[in-house]
């Protein structure tokens, strides 16, 4: 996975002015679990399952 550097407070301000999806969320939080469960001890991993959904929802949905 490739390391990138996200300005958390840009990508947040992008973010909440998009139109609110439910589904999205109920993905994200599904995928946030189970990431947990399988990667308890490992924080990269579990980060890089995190930025891979959403640089892939980003890619989706960007204008």
């Amino acid at each position: 996975m490739r390391k990138v550097s996200i300005n958390h407070r840009a990508c947040w301000k992008h973010l909440s002015s998009w139109p609110f999806r439910p589904d999205l969320v109920a993905a994200y939080s599904s995928l946030k679990k189970e990431l947990a469960e399988r990667f308890t001890n490992n924080r990269t991993a579990y980060a890089d399952g995190k930025t891979h959904f959403v640089n892939t929802v980003l890619d989706k949905y960007k204008s």
